[in-house]
């Protein structure tokens, strides 16, 4: 099985990631660890679901809150980090899906 490789679009990701508290962004890292592993529909729910546009979302949540990492891909086994935030409300924001596909045209 190849392994998937998970990166980060730009330095605007690296920030958004590096804002993330502590406990969140350690629940990111176990999660993308998983899916370099396996991938991310073998990982799936709850880690890991489909939005909408090629858009996929990993779900982080600690006691730190409820992190957020969209991305896109899955060509060649490689995925591409577009968009990190802390989610303040039950749905992922519009803004934010709109953030990730604004980017998604730079991958």
């Amino acid at each position: 099985m190849v392994p998937w490789r998970v990166e980060v679009l730009d330095h605007r990701v690296v920030r958004e990631l590096d804002a993330l508290p502590t406990g969140v962004r350690a629940k990111l890292d176990q999660i993308i660890e998983l899916i370099e592993d396996f991938g991310p529909r073998e990982v799936g729910a709850p880690h890991v679901r489909f939005l909408r546009h090629r858009i996929w979302e990993i779900r982080a949540d600690s006691h730190d809150g409820h992190g957020r990492v969209l991305f896109v891909g899955e060509k060649e086994n490689r995925l591409t980090m577009l968009h990190a935030f802390l989610k303040k409300t039950r749905r992922t924001p519009m803004a934010a899906i709109n953030t990730a596909r604004a980017r998604q045209k730079e991958v």
